[in-house]
């Protein structure tokens, strides 16, 4: 049966756990920062908050990159296509 199990009428395929958001805790408050900035209108402040953000975001979507390539190399191993597929 294509490699999964058949309990029932649910088909039950092993999973991963995937953490697709790129927005922590940490980039929260710098969020709120930039708004608190944006109200009061202080330019030089919200320049220097974009900049932290960016620069966090960042190094946050390389990180989430190379997880998802890391997994889709392990699992080309084992011929599992599926982390593959689900990447692009």
């Amino acid at each position: 049966m294509l490699g999964h199990l058949r309990i029932g009428r649910q088909s039950h395929w092993p999973t991963k756990e995937h953490s697709s958001t790129l927005v922590i805790r940490g980039h929260l408050h710098i969020i709120q920062l930039n708004a608190a900035a944006k109200c009061e209108q202080s330019d030089a402040e919200l320049r220097k908050l974009q900049g932290i953000f960016k620069a966090r975001a960042k190094t946050d979507r390389n990180n989430y990159l190379s997880r998802i390539a890391d997994e889709v190399e392990e699992d080309l191993h084992y011929n599992n296509m599926r982390s593959a597929f689900r990447a692009i």
